[in-house]
């Protein structure tokens, strides 16, 4: 029976819990608190039921949902047939059981009935109690494995899966999925069959795996376990005998003791014992090698008495003594100082000459040494012998199980570093031949890039852990203390998981957008009638431009924004520049090679289809909208590439009057007035003498010719076009699904974003401060800041020091000023401090008010709020001190208009930042590097133009200017001849160049600013090494920059990042700075004849 004990433990258990519960709930203080904890915790509580939900497992499942789909289709389907046995199995059973039960509550003859087939297990009835927590973990295991076959069923069918949980009922444990009903009930019976089938079905299969385990486990165990083959060696004291390149390593497996077997640690300790009693052995040694040594070297007398006859003190040399094969009888004893490794390897023991054979040729020769002393050969193989000379318990002790402290850092935080980082690693690469998949190589096998993402890395990696504590913040309830912006967010976050309205809405909010006069699209006409009807007489080019970038916050053709003036970084000013495409690279539009005429052909079929779901007829749309794609296709090849778009070329500074004077086709006076005045903000007004930066004017030249010769139909066409772009992911999921196909070809995914992934970047991006207050109060501990700002000054000083001392190609006054510019450099770390201010956030989003039945609504909502709020910094001056970066963002930056470096409290996480428990070579790696990668881009090809105050200026001297031109040279060159396999393209070189640049020299700046702080902070001292990677601390330096970078892509995503991108691609980031940098070479030994030293040929700017 179950102990009362036991029992009453239980009970007062669940009424402690109960009554806390209780309390809680009923607390007006803690109420609110505790009701939030356990939401955001997934945690449901009742009386004797503890209920957990996640979904964090979501995406194992999606995984293993997607594995060999014909292979599952089977797997599942055979689980349906066991399903359908079984129940009718289970049917015969149970019908059994009730005649047997029936049959002993009828009778007084306890035979009658016999015992039951099927019988309840009840724990102390007919389970021993002493079996208890095997039958819990057992029914745990079976559980969890029944729920994920419902789950991997569930996803293979497409039904969604919200989350799976575990439960404790009294004391029985469970598991649970719970799936989205509404796809559940939309699938077949035989499909909704498979799923249920499945979790049986794998129940069975556990069983039978569990019962060949048992029968086989004496089998499948015995090649694991091997005894009586020697001691293994767990650690060696350093600086002790049996420390050395001969002598002992950790993982050494010590056989044999001289004569001794080692079988064991027992044997080791005994077989030093009883050598440190016995006399010295001695070696069968050939006469003939006796010969070159019959000269006697002079023995003499130790102290104690024993003869030596090596006189030099050798460490190679020992005094043997023997009986001379003349002699024997006489038993006159000689000595003769010998090479002792050459004289002992391979020989046999023996203790006098008899050992050796009465008639060999060999004699017995015993090493002279003082009383107590012993010479040792240990055996280790493969390795040679260790000789060991000295006093045997010595050895015992300088072979220890005892960790040197000081020497390896064995903290739960040092270990945790070094598993990361070993899980990482490739240790079949060279480091000397390929860094990147030395250091990366391990982490790349195991980490496949996700169906719904176009890559994968430590970046996204991060990206995601941030996104799902933002999620469990958004989910939390609110309570009636909870500031309105946060509240607000969290409305706005239900409002788009909210799928059901929004399938149920369909279109509708879209196609209610698209009646309004100035959004109207011309190839909706012909199918949806009068209402939709587009007529080029009332359309108007600056009307619909201006309200698109208004309330849709977006730019097509021609983008306004408010920046800083680049001459005159205090003050705002409008610029006006060019728009985006539709597709990410200018070269889908202006090349021809199989992938951008692939992606043209998806984006045409993305825009014929999108108009045909809209209620435009199929002909009408592929005629129109092959027009509007050839329309853009035009517009491509007039806009200013990347690579010429540099800071001088971009400003150039009109006013209004002087700009329509130049290109008169467009009234642009009439379009800024569009844009910038309002009603909410009656101060901007716009005159003809308003000043603005007309960025790319040759573009708007070209642009306005382009418009005039094409039909006004195809402009209005692709203009709106883009608007439904923009939004169609906001529609229902058949057009959710519709982009799906359209991504598969731009970006090679093949699943959709999960919906709380998108609701939560979502809610992220609109509502900045919001969700940055929400995280910042949650999840950012302040002493980071400490630690930054040492990591910030320390690399300060480096970059300041390597420009004194090291730069010889800079003049003096140029020199001086660059040194100006970087003690001016402000560093901003965390947050903005405003994000604390209650008032400021309500105020802020005081005019949104959202609906959680109105997505489409809420969206329009934040989207005109953002174009506002663009807008209205117009007539204000630059708050220098100040910054507006999302403290979310898992990213740094750095400004040239406010010369600030920014890392965000979304960037200050593992593995970018370590904390103070870890050892600072990771930090100085990581974030150390990034510091100084944002603040080299203060020097780099553009941010070098703007003076210590971010003002457009040439502050440099011509011979400056031309020595870093050289220098900049050199380094496109080298990233020019990379070729990236995955995009099959090679590295732009000069469109890359001040990524480049930055994180050379961050690396350079970086690691300076490490060596500094172990000299400060150490005296010199390395810090302790961390456990099971045999590398030192300046290694994990470049381990940890390397590991940052670890990123894998699909060739789509490879090709676009070759042709868009401002970076290298993640292998040649690390490849590139550290072929270039000696300290690197130094660190791993890399010969100049290796990939991974440049040697004269490295570049070289800052």
């Amino acid at each position: 029976m179950i102990p009362v004990s036991l029992l009453v433990f239980v009970m007062a258990g669940w009424c402690a819990v109960y009554l806390a519960d209780t309390l809680l709930r009923s607390s007006a203080t803690h109420r609110i608190n505790y009701e939030s904890w356990l939401a955001s915790r997934g945690l449901m509580l009742s009386p004797f039921h503890v209920r957990w939900q996640t979904t964090m497992f979501n995406r194992l499942f999606a995984y293993c949902a997607r594995i060999n789909p014909r292979a599952l289709y089977l797997w599942f389907s055979s689980g349906l047939v066991f399903g359908v046995a079984a129940m009718l199995g289970s049917v015969v059973l149970l019908v059994k059981t009730l005649q047997q039960t029936y049959a002993q509550m009828t009778t007084d003859n306890p035979r009658i009935g016999g015992q039951q087939t099927l019988q309840v297990v009840v724990p102390g009835v007919n389970l021993p109690t002493s079996q208890l927590a095997y039958f819990f973990i057992a029914l745990l295991l079976s559980g969890v494995i029944h729920e994920l076959g419902h789950a991997v069923a569930a996803l293979r069918e497409s039904v969604r899966v919200n989350g799976f949980g575990m439960f404790v009922f009294v004391v029985y444990p469970g598991a649970f999925v719970d799936l989205f009903t509404t796809h559940l009930n939309l699938i077949s019976p035989a499909q909704q069959l498979r799923i249920f089938c499945a979790g049986v079905w794998h129940n069975f299969v556990l069983c039978v795996v569990a019962l060949a385990l048992l029968f086989l486990l004496p089998v499948l165990l015995f090649p694991v376990y091997a005894t009586g083959v020697g001691a293994m060696v767990t650690e060696v004291v350093q600086g002790s005998a049996a420390d050395g390149p001969r002598g002992l390593s950790v993982g050494d497996l010590v056989t044999r003791l001289e004569d001794c077997p080692v079988r064991g640690v027992e044997d080791w300790a005994g077989c030093l014992s009883q050598l440190s009693r016995a006399p010295q052995t001695g070696y069968c040694v050939p006469v003939a090698g006796l010969q070159p040594s019959w000269a006697h070297g002079r023995p003499f007398k130790r102290l104690d008495g024993t003869m030596d006859c090596c006189s030099n003190n050798s460490l190679t040399d020992l005094c043997f003594s023997y009986i001379k094969p003349q002699g024997r009888n006489s038993r006159e004893r000689e000595f003769a100082c010998m090479p002792v490794r050459k004289m002992v390897t391979g020989t046999a023991t023996c203790r006098s000459d008899d050992d050796c054979g009465v008639n060999s040729a060999s004699v017995c020769v015993t090493p002279s040494l003082e009383n107590q002393t012993r010479f040792i050969r240990v055996a280790h193989p493969p390795s040679p012998h260790m000789l060991f000379v000295g006093f045997p318990p010595h050895l015992q002790y300088a072979v220890s199980q005892k960790s040197s402290q000081e020497e390896f850092c064995l903290s739960p935080e040092c270990i945790e570093a070094a598993g990361s980082i070993l899980s990482k690693l490739d240790r079949s690469v060279d480091p000397c031949d390929d860094f990147y998949t030395f250091s990366c190589g391990g982490w790349l096998k195991e980490n496949t890039i996700p169906e719904d993402s176009s890559s994968h890395g430590i970046y996204p990696w991060l990206r995601q852990h941030v996104d799902i504590r933002l999620k469990e913040l958004l989910e939390s309830p609110s309570d009636a203390k909870e500031l309105q912006a946060v509240t607000k967010a969290k409305i706005l976050y239900r409002s788009c998981m909210n799928e059901s309205i929004l399938e149920e809405l369909d279109a509708r909010p879209m196609l209610k957008m698209l009646r309004q006069p100035e959004f109207r699209w011309p190839v909706l006409g012909d199918g949806l009638g009068r209402e939709y009807q587009w007529s080029p007489s009332q359309w108007s080019l600056l009307k619909t431009l201006a309200e698109m970038r208004n309330q849709h916050s977006k730019s097509v053709l021609i983008r306004l924004y408010v920046s800083p003036d680049d001459k005159n970084s205090s003050y705002y000013i409008i610029k006006l520049d060019q728009a985006s495409l539709s597709l990410s690279s200018r070269e889908d539009y202006t090349t021809n090679t199989s992938s951008a005429l692939g992606n043209r052909a998806a984006l045409l079929s993305l825009m014929v289809d999108a108009a045909v779901m809209l209620g435009a007829p199929k002909q009408a749309a592929q005629t129109q909208m092959e027009k509007a794609l050839d329309f853009e296709t035009k517009i491509a090849h007039i806009l200013i590439p990347y690579e010429n778009r540099t800071s001088e070329n971009m400003y150039n500074k009109y006013t209004l009057s002087r700009l329509q004077r130049s290109m008169p086709q467009f009234d642009w006076l009439g379009f800024v007035k569009a844009v910038v005045e309002s009603k909410d903000n009656p101060s901007l007004s716009i005159s003809s003498s308003e000043p603005v930066i007309v960025r790319t004017p040759k573009y708007f030249k070209d642009l306005m010719k382009l418009i005039n010769s094409t039909d006004s139909r195809t402009v209005a066409n692709y203009i709106q076009w883009r608007t439904v772009f923009s939004k169609i992911t906001t529609l229902s999921r058949r057009f959710l699904y519709r982009y799906l196909d359209f991504a598969r070809v731009t970006t090679g995914t093949t699943s959709l974003t999960p919906r709380w992934d998108k609701c939560v970047n979502y809610v992220e991006n609109s509502l900045v401060y919001a969700t940055g207050r929400l995280f910042v109060d949650k999840h950012f501990q302040e002493d980071k800041k400490l630690m930054m700002e040492e990591l910030i000054e320390g690399i300060r000083w480096a970059f300041i020091d390597m420009l004194e001392k090291e730069n010889d190609w800079m003049d003096q006054q140029t020199k001086n000023k660059a040194i100006e510019k970087a003690h001016a450099v402000l560093p901003k770390v965390g947050y903005p401090e405003f994000i604390l201010n209650d008032t400021y956030l309500t105020e802020d989003l005081e005019q949104l008010e959202f609906n959680e039945k109105d997505y489409y609504g809420n969206v329009m909502q934040t989207l005109k709020f953002i174009a506002q709020s663009d807008v209205s910094w117009l007539r204000r001056s630059v708050p220098r001190t100040e910054w507006f970066t999302n403290p979310t963002t898992v990213n740094a930056f750095y400004s040239s208009s406010t010369n600030q470096i920014r890392f965000p409290a979304g960037e200050l996480q593992k593995p970018f930042f370590w904390g103070k428990e870890y050892p600072r070579s990771l930090s100085y790696g990581a974030i150390g590097v990034i510091v100084g990668h944002e603040l080299t881009h203060g020097f780099d090809n553009n941010g070098r133009k703007y003076d210590k105050n971010g003002n457009l200026d040439q502050w440099w001297s011509e011979t400056s200017v031309a020595a870093f031109t050289e220098k900049t040279q050199c380094m496109i060159d080298q990233y020019n001849d990379y070729y990236w396999e995955e995009a099959g393209l090679n590295v732009r070189g000069k469109r890359t160049l001040a990524e480049n640049i930055a994180d050379n020299g961050g690396i350079r700046e970086a690691f300076r600013a490490y060596r500094r702080w172990v000299d400060k902070n150490r005296g010199g001292a390395e810090e302790p090494l961390l456990p099971g990677l045999e590398l030192n601390n300046n290694q994990l330096f470049f381990l940890s920059y390397a590991h940052v970078r670890c990123n894998s892509y699909r060739p789509e995503a490879a090709r676009e990042q070759i042709q868009s991108g401002a970076h290298s691609p993640p292998k040649y980031r690390v490849i590139g700075a550290m072929s270039n940098y000696e300290e690197f070479q130094k660190a791993f030994s890399c010969p100049q004849s290796s990939v991974m030293n440049r040697g004269a040929q490295s570049c070289r700017v800052w």
